[in-house]
């Protein structure tokens, strides 16, 4: 092989893996934090610049998931299931029973270390009653879930955090 096409094979396979880093490492968006949740999370937003490797991504997918459906709920108090941590979401601790609901629930980072660690989130939620008003809304909202693993290992939520 001549000298020639072998520094166009490095430079190709370099060109390859900048781009795969790319497409599988580098972070998709960039996370700003305003000064004013920079001071109430203080050192803990440090979690939302921090490598988050795919098994930590499905656990934060999960939380979400389940702040979400309790975030959309509208039936009966009695009936809603146990949230724990999460039972903050529902409607029924300050307000009226809703008709309808529209959340949207994203997740920013999660962050784990064995058998605990962090869940960031950022949801807007509208709620509504019979008549389709407003009666609840809330937008781009950033939330530090404390999660930790179950002895059955499923993570559950046992602690919120959110600017109030």
């Amino acid at each position: 092989m001549s000298k020639k096409k072998g520094l166009l094979v490095i430079a190709a396979t370099l060109i390859a893996l900048a781009v795969t880093a790319g497409i599988f490492i580098l972070p998709k968006g960039v996370i700003v934090v305003p000064q004013y949740l920079k001071e109430y999370f203080g050192d803990k937003t440090a979690e939302l610049y921090t490598f988050q490797t795919p098994s930590e991504a499905e656990i934060g997918r999960d939380i979400a998931s389940e702040v979400l459906t309790v975030m959309q709920y509208t039936g009966d108090e009695d009936s809603a299931p146990e949230a724990g941590a999460l039972s903050r979401y529902y409607w029924f601790p300050y307000l009226q029973q809703p008709d309808s609901a529209d959340a949207d629930v994203i997740l920013c980072k999660a962050d784990i270390h064995g058998d605990e660690g962090s869940v960031w989130i950022m949801y807007t939620l509208s709620r509504y009653d019979e008549s389709g008003k407003c009666i609840e809304g809330s937008s781009g909202i950033l939330v530090r879930c404390t999660v930790s693993r179950g002895s059955d290992g499923s993570w559950e939520v046992t602690g919120t955090s959110e600017h109030p």
